[in-house]
């Protein structure tokens, strides 16, 4: 589900502009079948930085190759890490302008698909030289314009079995809004403070809570340590439900012409492996 805008509105208080939907995705009906290297398909408009193609700050870039199975992929059902993952995607969906989704339910089935980072070994991760290894996938561009202020929520699973691995010491997942087709640097940002500027500084703050209880606001998803306790093949569990992110782009407001890039920043590891990061149920909300 893609690109729902102007049309989809409500009144909100007499005093306020109305709320308006930006854009929606599922990532399920328009993602392809495939997992890994067999599945190439993204959303109309969206663009993953392999090859050096998109700058993520300074002059450095992403990973310099073009292997489709490696770095940010769509899939479904379970990561191909053991113990690293979620167990399948969130089935409750992006919110929308009536209902506010609060279940971070998971399904394995084929047609619950979701954004994955995947660090096993050759499918993009290298825990000699984590430098290299960034990856980036962007949206479509959006029109920001008419708007004062711009909400953004997704869901969000970062689990791996030991909590002193994967993604931590400030690196993760960050999220760059820019004005630019092929950068997520505060070059280019398209308001203050949601360009990326190094490894683990720059780009929209995210809030949510971890299965835990634990609440966090971070520029790096995983930065302070995992978001669930169980997961990959682990039964539903309230310990491995996806949980909910809640972004604040307003900074953003006013521009007709923008991006929205996720990248991943990892850092080495002695299990490089336990870093998968998963990203459904996107929604953008303005008024």
């Amino acid at each position: 589900m893609l690109g729902l805008g102007s049309s989809l509105i409500s009144s909100g208080a007499v005093s306020e502009p109305p709320r308006v939907l930006i854009a929606s995705y599922n990532l399920n009906d328009d993602t392809g079948s495939g997992t890994g290297s067999s599945n190439t398909t993204l959303p109309s408009g969206w663009a993953k930085g392999m090859g050096a193609a998109h700058t993520v700050f300074g002059s450095t870039t992403t990973k310099n190759n073009s292997v489709t199975n490696q770095g940010l992929v769509f899939t479904s059902g379970t990561t191909p890490s053991s113990n690293t993952g979620p167990g399948g995607g969130h089935t409750g969906g992006p919110d929308t302008l009536d209902t506010v989704i609060t279940d971070g339910t998971w399904d394995n089935g084929t047609s619950h698909r979701y954004l994955h980072y995947e660090a096993t070994g050759p499918n993009g991760f290298d825990n000699s030289d984590p430098v290299t290894n960034l990856y980036t996938m962007r949206t479509a561009e959006l029109d920001f314009s008419s708007y004062t202020s711009i909400e953004m929520t997704f869901w969000y699973h970062n689990f791996c079995q030991s909590v002193t691995q994967g993604t931590k010491d400030g690196y993760g997942m960050g999220l760059a809004v820019t004005t630019n087709t092929t950068s997520a640097s505060s070059a280019v940002e398209a308001g203050s403070g949601l360009g990326f500027t190094s490894f683990t500084e720059g780009g929209a703050t995210m809030a949510y809570t971890t299965t835990g209880g634990a609440s966090r606001s971070e520029v790096r998803l995983g930065g302070a340590g995992r978001a669930q306790t169980t997961g990959h093949t682990t039964s539903l569990a309230d310990t491995n439900k996806w949980v909910k992110v809640t972004a604040d782009l307003s900074a953003a407001a006013g521009e007709s012409s923008v991006y929205i890039y996720f990248a991943m920043f990892p850092h080495a590891a002695a299990n490089a492996f336990q870093q998968d990061i998963g990203i459904d149920s996107i929604a953008i909300i303005g008024q």
